[in-house]
């Protein structure tokens, strides 16, 4: 349930949404970005120009990377946009090639190239890297972070970790009803050391608990 929300989304800056499974985050970020409608009353606040990137990459297996890129192309977007937001990623060595011949980390970043390709004011990101290890964790976090100020990003993750090293504030969630329990700006300059990673980690934990 989601009544009355307000949340304040800084322009330029990444902020990210975590708290436990079940309390209704994901479904924060999908009303948000207007991919789930609500069903009732309005959201607003949010710019009109938004990418989404799922858990899952959702590529369709029988087109190339660049053909995948390609399909909002409904929205008017042009071959340079489409190659220019694959160089974003660092996959223009790989445009070519489908689905199956990408590892599990380039496939998540062709579906970032997939929400940068219509230039989006606000990117929302849903657990984005929650399937990937360690060392492509790292890689991805990087071309994210290499977004802003640009682009105003909104993540959801179940990882406080992950928060820590990104964003640049961590907001707990509980619910439902859904309500913000902790608002923590996260000032230190990325990349951050261990221990300012730990001391964020921390912070949030010791409220969540």
């Amino acid at each position: 349930m989601l009544e009355a929300f307000d949340l304040d989304l800084p322009r330029g800056q990444l902020s990210a949404i975590v708290g436990r499974s079940g309390c209704g985050k994901s479904s924060l970020l999908r009303l948000l970005a207007g991919v789930r409608p609500p069903d009732r009353g309005t959201v607003s606040g949010v710019p009109s120009r938004r990418g989404f990137v799922f858990q899952d990459p959702a590529l369709l297996p029988w087109r190339s990377l660049r053909e995948n890129v390609a399909l909002p192309g409904q929205l008017g977007v042009d071959t340079e946009a489409v190659d220019a937001a694959i160089a974003r990623v660092g996959l223009a060595d790989h445009a070519d090639k489908l689905p199956a011949e990408l590892s599990g980390g380039q496939r998540m970043r062709a579906s970032l190239a997939r929400a940068l390709v219509s230039r989006p004011e606000i990117l929302f990101l849903d657990e984005p890297f929650a399937a990937l290890d360690g060392a492509t964790r790292r890689d991805l976090a990087s071309i994210v972070a290499a977004l802003l100020p640009g682009v105003t990003v909104v993540m959801v993750t179940h990882d406080l970790a992950d928060a820590a090293r990104l964003a640049d504030r961590v907001v707990l969630v509980d619910g439902p009803p859904l309500r913000v329990v902790l608002d923590l700006p996260v000032g230190s300059e990325r990349p951050r050391a261990p221990s300012e990673v730990a001391a964020v980690v921390a912070r949030v934990e010791a409220v969540g608990a």
